[in-house]
């Protein structure tokens, strides 16, 4: 269970002796099987503060890569970093922001106020005293300005600021809606209806049901779709936009972009495109910009000569109607011991599928293929493929 910070452990984490203690509790393993012989020694120079000390490290260490080196010296709670926003991801939208003075409405631990403070004017608020007492320290460890209060979200304590909010959750069944989130989406509006707030939602959402004006954003980090961007009519470029980032460096489609409807048989590849691309509607404009084809209208699959450069992609081998004994006679003849399965429009589950074909995997787990299923109109096909990634 995850240790449950209050506001006298943050006063002592963000002092000098707070500090002696983490830098203790930095050189120690605080793995499992050491956490009982590390607290006891932790214990001796933070006493009642060694679960918080402990507790701290523990997270900063996983903050590492969401959050890059600036977070090394930040204060979390376990929560609050899995809620937090990858650095690239917050860094991209406040670059959209830069410039623009803004209220970071739901601020937490301040991981998306620091992104914004970079690059403009903005203050925070949030409802957890907790959070906002380790935002500021995170911010005034970054260097930066901590103007922060304790608000609702649907409380107006700023003037002449553009709101920015990032609503929890709440988990209310598989369709993602306006009431999703708390505070909801039309509550935040109306509480600030005369200038509407950017957004932050699940990626999921069901954006065409919600009618608002201005503009939605579907960014993806390393080829997961991490969140839908609700741009106000006075930011707001295009009707829809997805924004793909990566190591490898970032672009965009958009609404605006050129959109061919023609359907095409499977040619020498299958493309797969960026969820991102999916949940924006935009694979016509991606298959368009590429020279690609969709296998069929109502599916995201790709086909064509080619796989664009950086993109993972799969070269065709074969292919037939679907039929597990098909599927089981190209993995033994070609002396799979690795299979991949992905699928669009059919009921096939991967995981329950690769356990049936298991007695067919009989090469070394090196030897790797894809399963490629798809309907293709009233037929499931099955295509038999090697996974590709031209260099960029």
């Amino acid at each position: 269970m995850a240790y449950r910070f209050d506001l006298d452990d943050v006063r002592y984490l963000s002092g000098p002796a707070g500090a002696d203690a983490l830098e203790v509790a930095a050189a120690l393993p605080l793995t499992d099987a050491s956490l009982l012989a590390d607290l006891g020694r932790v214990r001796a120079v933070a006493g009642d503060r060694a679960g918080a000390v402990v507790e701290t490290v523990r997270l900063r260490r996983r903050a590492a890569t969401k959050l890059g080196a600036q977070a090394a010296g930040w204060l979390f709670t376990d929560e609050a970093l899995q809620q937090a926003t990858p650095r690239p991801v917050a860094v991209h939208r406040a670059t959209r922001l830069a410039g623009v003075g803004v209220h970071d409405l739901t601020c937490s631990i301040g991981a998306d106020l620091v992104a914004l403070s970079e690059v403009g004017s903005a203050v925070g608020s949030d409802l957890d005293p907790v959070r906002v007492l380790m935002a500021r320290h995170n911010l005034r460890a970054s260097g930066l300005p901590a103007r922060l209060a304790v608000a609702d979200a649907l409380t107006r304590i700023s003037r002449g600021l553009l709101g920015y909010a990032d609503p929890a959750r709440r988990d209310s069944g598989r369709r993602i809606t306006s009431a999703s989130t708390v505070p909801s989406i039309a509550d935040l509006d109306a509480a600030h209806a005369d200038r509407l707030p950017v957004l932050r939602v699940p990626p999921g959402i069901d954006y065409e049901a919600l009618a608002r004006p201005g503009e939605v954003e579907l960014v993806s980090l390393d080829g997961i779709a991490r969140e839908a961007v609700l741009w106000p009519p006075e930011l707001a470029g295009v009707a829809r936009r997805a924004t793909v980032l990566a190591a490898a460096g970032a672009w965009q489609v958009t609404s605006d972009d050129p959109a061919d409807d023609t359907v095409a048989p499977a040619g020498d590849y299958l493309v797969d495109p960026d969820p991102a691309v999916v949940r924006a509607h935009l694979v016509r404009q991606y298959a368009t910009r590429h020279g690609l084809r969709q296998l069929d209208p109502h599916l995201a699959y790709l086909t064509g000569p080619a796989v664009p450069a950086g993109v993972r992609g799969f070269r065709v081998l074969d292919q037939a109607p679907y039929r597990e004994r098909t599927v089981a006679g190209w993995a033994r003849r070609d002396g799979v011991g690795t299979l991949e399965i992905k699928q669009r429009g059919t009921p096939i589950v991967p995981d329950e599928l690769r356990k049936r074909l298991r007695p067919a995997l009989t090469g070394p787990t090196r030897e790797a293929a894809t399963l490629v299923v798809a309907r293709i109109g009233r037929q499931a096909q099955a295509f038999w493929c090697r996974a590709v990634r031209p260099e960029a």
